[in-house]
């Protein structure tokens, strides 16, 4: 299935929120369904959003643009498997012709090739919003303040903010994951490099990051319990009975402004091997419950 589906409100727009979707099951498209509720809840005149969904096996369960008028969308089923994830051709070639493996664990290919696509589409409708922020299917927005909290941040030096900074791969630099990320839109079309990750040593966007690092330029981001438990102190007891393995975002005045599921693929397919940890069910009610 390849269609877009565009809104016209997109072009007065200067932040675009996008999702790099992947639905192999109904779960995975309860998932973005939870997903875009939150962030339409929150979000005001000036947010654009997009789904770029690269590979879903054409489904009835599928999202489909007549549930979220509002929401742009890019569908596109021509790329190859390979591992259980969606990969471009070219990308595939690649690596074949330097014979690597690319490990199982890492859906990151799918989501680095959905980033590049709707940055050449951007491109190509000539849409170059102010902000552009990155994101993955398996997270809820839970705050008025959320867009104004991530700008507030873009002081200075400052061409990235993320929900969640961590080390990347080899531990060798901090890097923002792009599971919830805002960029200033002209550093990514300025980049020599794509989102496209060079595993196993830079995952999805980590070279733009050490990219523009290196010219001097700085990231911030938000507290996050993925590696800050204090977070967990902070926070109302509703965000705790989620459940384990959820990572929340605060702001700097301690309220929750984002969750994120986290392997949400692998626990929409009932293959994440850890069955304590918050599984969609679970998560998706909790999100009709409380949004």
């Amino acid at each position: 299935m390849n269609f877009d589906y565009f809104t016209q409100s997109y072009k007065r727009q200067d932040t675009a929120y996008v999702i790099a979707s992947y639905q192999p099951s109904k779960e995975a498209s309860n998932l973005l369904r939870v997903a875009l509720r939150s962030i339409i809840k929150f979000k005001d005149k000036n947010i654009s959003v997009w789904v770029v969904d690269i590979g879903s096996p054409n489904s009835d369960h599928l999202v489909k643009p007549s549930e979220f008028p509002d929401v742009n969308f890019i569908y596109r089923s021509f790329e190859i498997r390979c591992y259980g994830f969606s990969i471009g051709f070219k990308q595939r070639l690649k690596e074949l012709l330097k014979l690597r493996i690319i490990p199982k664990r890492h859906g990151s290919y799918a989501n680095g090739f959905a980033l590049d696509y709707i940055v050449k589409i951007f491109r190509k409708i000539k849409y170059l919003p102010e902000y552009f922020v990155t994101s993955q299917q398996d997270i809820l927005i839970l705050s008025q303040s959320f867009f104004d909290d991530f700008k507030k941040k873009f002081l200075d030096k400052v061409f990235a903010v993320g929900a969640l900074k961590q080390k990347n791969i080899s531990k060798e630099f901090e890097i923002l994951h792009s599971v919830c990320c805002m960029w200033k839109f002209k550093y990514v079309i300025e980049s020599d490099f794509g989102f496209i990750p060079d595993l196993p040593k830079f995952d999805v966007g980590e070279k733009i990051i050490n990219e523009f690092k290196k010219k001097g330029l700085l990231i911030d981001n938000f507290k996050n319990s993925y590696n800050d438990k204090t977070v967990l102190k902070l926070v109302k007891k509703k965000f705790l009975d989620l459940g384990d393995g959820v990572d929340i975002a605060i702001n700097d005045h301690s309220e929750v402004i984002f969750l994120h599921l986290g392997r949400g693929l692998g626990k929409s397919l009932g293959t994440y091997e850890n069955k304590k940890k918050t599984n969609v069910i679970q998560w998706c009610r909790w999100a009709n419950e409380n949004l």
